[in-house]
């Protein structure tokens, strides 16, 4: 089957939301902005992960995962060397750290890993297929909140955002997304602008530590939920024609979402240290700058090999 432009302009759009949110800025309307964005840009990301995977042979999925281990290695190095130049840090004990509690932006590599770990293992017991998978990691979300874990191997991010990557390989099996862009529009209009003003009204989606109630497992099912729906109706709502315009630069959101990293890590750092701020279309083009950036950066050799591209 040929692969979707359109989705990859998807990711490219939502490695952007990333990019921008990694930015620290202030603005009038900033804070609502901050929030809406955090509540779906991740979910959907990772829906579209699981959506372009595939069980494939073990030989095949070894090689996928050394290649993965490579570049969160290289990138742990990467981020500890600009820890000791910017927090005097050790660098041994940096990278080391770093191997179980990633560092920035790395967490994502990481559950990716065990994402598709735990798919490739499922996916090979055909009893297991359908959406009865969907419940067991929506149920594993909810109560791995209460595993004395947080950043820690990315354990919280990786449960709580597991469902949406389910949910995204199962909609590849099932031709769900093609269902969904086959439905009017207007049907998914005021589900969003519901969805959107909720979003507004939850906490930040951001699963870094263990429950500290039974309050925040509700607070996270809700997240979950608003989440997904924000998800389907973007879906169904960003045009596949014009989705498709950026879809050559969605096949390379891996650099995208590397490299954006560390010039952010060392910005925050000096945002920080001289107490900046900036407003938001201040931040779209420092975001914008950014993928320029990186956008020549994939067409240097060293710059591939240093996320394993040819």
């Amino acid at each position: 089957m040929e692969r979707d432009r359109s989705l990859d302009g998807l990711k490219f759009i939502l490695v952007f939301l990333v990019i921008l949110l990694h930015i620290k800025y202030i603005s009038l309307s900033g804070n609502e902005m901050f929030l809406i964005i955090h509540s779906f840009v991740m979910p959907f990301f990772i829906l579209l992960s699981g959506y372009f995977t595939k069980v494939t042979t073990w030989e095949r999925y070894f090689q996928w995962t050394l290649k993965i281990i490579g570049i969160y290695l290289i990138f742990d190095a990467l981020h500890s060397m600009l820890s000791v130049w910017l927090y005097q840090k050790n660098l041994v004990s940096d990278f080391v750290e770093g191997l179980m509690n990633p560092h920035f932006a790395m967490w994502y590599l990481m559950s990716l890993l065990w994402w598709r770990t735990i798919t490739q293992i499922v996916g090979t017991w055909r009893e297991y297929h359908g959406w009865s998978l969907c419940i067991i990691a929506v149920l594993l979300s909810l109560l791995m909140g209460f595993v004395p874990l947080g950043r820690e191997f990315s354990f919280q991010r990786t449960f709580a955002w597991f469902p949406f990557f389910i949910v995204g390989y199962l909609f590849r099996q099932k031709g769900t997304i093609e269902w969904i862009r086959s439905q009017k529009v207007w049907y998914f209009i005021p589900v969003l602008l519901v969805a959107l003003y909720v979003a507004t009204k939850l906490p930040y989606y951001v699963p870094v530590k263990e429950y500290s109630s039974l309050h925040a497992m509700m607070v996270r099912a809700l997240q979950m939920l608003n989440g997904f729906v924000l998800s389907v109706c973007m879906l169904r709502l960003i045009m596949p024609s014009f989705a498709s315009r950026f879809g050559w630069l969605g096949k390379h959101s891996l650099y995208f979402y590397m490299y954006h990293s560390l010039p952010i890590y060392a910005q925050r750092f000096y945002f920080e240290q001289n107490a900046i701020t900036v407003t938001l279309p201040v931040a779209l083009a420092i975001s914008v700058g950014y993928v320029v950036v990186i956008s020549l950066m994939t067409q240097i050799k060293p710059f591939r090999w240093l996320v394993l591209q040819k």
